[in-house]
């Protein structure tokens, strides 16, 4: 199984990844460089997820608010 793992990061993600797959496979431990890299993209792909989470959150609260402002919304715990 393991053997497979880098060919399939290869395939689905990063580059990046598919080093720690075969550095882990050769290595006990990560090399400070790579779990820095690793870190790097890690933040930057949270970033972007965070990002397009807020954006898609911000238009279904405004929605929200302008139903409550026009008495739209049901009131909680009446049965629907």
């Amino acid at each position: 199984m393991l053997r497979y793992r880098a060919k399939l990061a290869n395939l689905m993600l990063s580059p990046l990844l598919a080093r720690a797959l075969d550095a882990s496979q050769s290595e006990s431990d990560w090399p400070p460089e790579l779990e820095d890299e690793i870190d790097s993209w890690q933040q930057e792909r949270a970033s972007r997820i965070r990002q397009a989470d807020r954006r898609y959150w911000r238009t279904v609260i405004e929605e929200l608010r302008e139903l409550r402002k026009d008495g739209s919304l049901m009131v909680e715990g009446m049965p629907v």
